[in-house]
């Protein structure tokens, strides 16, 4: 397979800047089977963040405890979740305490009505 990078644009500058950020802090890219897009996780403790990258205007990042990212029960709820242009969720993502540090989420919070689980865990804006 032959990669060939095109020249980044001012405009995807910001979001590409974001993914180098996301590989520098420990972020592995994953693949998902059926999913399209680029996913990357980071576990730690007993937490996994991941990003889920439709676009540069639709990504989602999110800390789940690795238990409940990896058992498919889709009725799970994240840590932590944020919906946004890839620069916006990993800013945000990569701003949080780590795990077990003061002020670090700790207790599930419900899900915007715009996320859904697929199988095999993986957390995705709505309608992608």
């Amino acid at each position: 397979m032959k990669l060939i990078m095109q020249p980044v644009t001012d405009e995807e500058r910001p979001h590409v800047e974001a993914l180098a950020r996301l590989v520098l802090g420990g972020f592995k890219q994953v693949q998902k089977p059926g999913a399209e897009g680029l996913h990357y996780e980071r576990r730690r403790g007993a937490v996994i963040d991941m990003v889920s990258v439709e676009r540069m205007e639709g990504a989602l990042a999110a800390r789940w405890l690795i238990s409940d990212y990896f058992d498919g029960d889709s009725t799970a709820e994240p840590l932590w979740h944020k919906v946004g242009t890839v620069a916006e969720v990993v800013r945000a993502l990569l701003a949080l305490p780590p795990d077990g540090a003061p002020g670090a989420p700790t207790l599930p919070v419900p899900r915007s009505s715009d996320l859904l689980i697929p199988p095999g865990g993986l957390l995705l804006p709505h309608g992608s």
